[in-house]
């Protein structure tokens, strides 16, 4: 393709483009546009945050568990060497 269609392609999509987005603005569009991004945005880090949370709390639960499985083991085995 030649340089200067391509060019005068980018500058007729450029304008069309802020042309849109102008008539968006005036309708009130672009605001309610950025209420949902914003709306996303927040859901999106409670979600990590959760995610998280949970992580950790399933985490800890292991943790408690083998420290659990540890303690009933030693005590077995202290058992079984006082019976020697």
């Amino acid at each position: 393709m030649n340089k200067a269609v391509v060019t005068g392609s980018v500058i007729v999509l450029a304008a069309a483009a802020g042309y849109f987005i102008g008539r968006m603005q005036e309708k009130g569009q672009l605001d309610k546009l950025s209420d949902q991004l914003n709306k996303l945005a927040l859901k999106a880090k409670r979600d990590a945050k959760n995610t998280m949370d949970r992580g950790k709390n399933q985490l800890e639960y292991v943790q408690d568990r083998a420290e659990y499985a540890v303690k009933k083991n030693t005590h077995k085995l202290n058992g079984a060497t006082e019976d020697l």
